[in-house]
C-alpha cells in the first residue's frame, strides 16, 4: 500500500512524529518506504519509536560514492547532519521522496531538485487513502499539539479545526 506513487526515504524526525500522532504501526506497513543504513545504525533507539515496528522498514544501503557525497555536502552545508545529507544524496540519486520538516535540509532540497514532503502532508495523505480513520487524524493532530514539538502550531491548529467541522 502506497501514500503517494514515489518512494519515501524516511529520517528520525518524521518516525518520532508519526510515534507522538500514535500512527507509527500503520506508518511502517507502507510498502513505499525505505530507510538509510547509516540512519538507522546511528539514529534509531527506544526514543525513535516502537523498535519492532521500525525494523519492519525496508533498508537502503549507501554507496563508498554516496559517503564521499554526503562528506561533501556535509562540509559546504555545516549545518547538515551526517544522516540529513545522505538522505539528500540517496533521495537525489534514486529518485525518492525526503519528507523533513527541517527546514534547512528543506531549503537545500529544494534549491537541487529533490522532491520533499512534510510530516502532516503524511497525515493528510494516510487519511485520504484510508490508512488511518477520521478519528484517529484527528487523535494524531490532537497528539501533535499537545506534545509542543517543532512542527508549525497554526497549521496543526487549521488542520484540527478542519477534521472537526467535516464530520
Amino acid at each position: 500500500m502506497n501514500i503517494i506513487k514515489e518512494t519515501i526515504i524516511v529520517d528520525t524526525n518524521i518516525l518520532i512524529d508519526a510515534s507522538i500522532a500514535g500512527v507509527l504501526k500503520e506508518f511502517v506497513k507502507l510498502d513505499n518506504l525505505l530507510i538509510s543504513d547509516l540512519v538507522k545504525e546511528t539514529e534509531i533507539n527506544s526514543k525513535t519509536g516502537d523498535i519492532v515496528e521500525i525494523e519492519k522498514i525496508k533498508v537502503i544501503s549507501s554507496t563508498s560514492e554516496q559517503i564521499y557525497k554526503m562528506n561533501m555536502v556535509t562540509t559546504s552545508e555545516p549545518n547538515l547532519t551526517a544522516e540529513d545529507a545522505i538522505n539528500f544524496i540517496l533521495a537525489k540519486d534514486n529518485n525518492l521522496v525526503l519528507p523533513t520538516d527541517n527546514k534547512r535540509l528543506r531549503k537545500y532540497a529544494i534549491r537541487n531538485d529533490v522532491k520533499i514532503i512534510g510530516p502532516l502532508k503524511i497525515l493528510d495523505l494516510m487519511l485520504e487513502n484510508r490508512i488511518i480513520t477520521k478519528k484517529k487524524y484527528s487523535q494524531s493532530l490532537i497528539k501533535l499539539h499537545n506534545s509542543n514539538n517543532r512542527l508549525p502550531d497554526e497549521e496543526i491548529i487549521k488542520r484540527i479545526e478542519e477534521s472537526y467541522l467535516q464530520k
